[in-house]
């Protein structure tokens, strides 16, 4: 038995790489099950958001078929309470209850989360010192025609995709 029975692990996965995998990777083996909040889901074709809600979740699927990927909007809120309330709520839509919530070191974490939620949900932070690495920079080395970052930072298991991320950064950089 595990020490959580749903672990949360929030991203824009814009695109999914080792860093990422390996904040699942830490939910599964805290977790019974991992839900993965794709955030900006409704934010695609731009440089800084390249893929669809559907693609992100396909190449989260293809690394880690065990996991509940969900959907999260923006809401140009900020840090308040408002965007903790909207996580909680988008997965208790789902009928989960989480009760950890994993992020990349960020401070603003703690501004989101009424104290009262956090009498029932763990906020874990993993330094992103362990795997340093970002979507940014990946694509910005896609998009240079080198492929140094990819070999070493991407899930095998999306080599497939490198074409076709490839074909989408070129067509958005047009």
């Amino acid at each position: 038995m595990k020490k959580y029975k749903i672990g949360v692990v929030l991203g824009r996965f814009q695109m999914l790489h080792k860093g990422h995998i390996s904040l699942i990777d830490e939910a599964s083996k805290l977790s019974d099950k991992v839900v993965v909040l794709v955030g900006s889901a409704d934010k695609s074709n731009t440089i800084d958001n390249p893929f669809s809600f559907e693609e992100r979740k396909e190449m989260i699927l293809n690394t880690r078929p065990d996991v509940i990927v969900l959907a999260i909007n923006d809401l140009g809120v900020g840090n308040v309470y408002l965007w903790g309330d909207y996580l909680i709520d988008t997965i208790k839509k789902n009928n989960i209850t989480p009760d950890l919530f994993l992020f990349g070191n960020e401070a603003k974490v703690d501004l989101w989360f009424r104290p009262e939620v956090l009498e029932n949900i763990t906020i874990k932070k993993i330094s992103r010192d362990i795997i340093d690495i970002s979507a940014s920079r990946l694509r910005k080395e896609i998009l240079d025609g080198k492929k140094n970052l990819w070999n070493q930072y991407m899930p095998k298991e999306l080599d497939i995709y490198y074409d076709f991320i490839k074909n989408r950064l070129d067509s958005i950089k047009e």
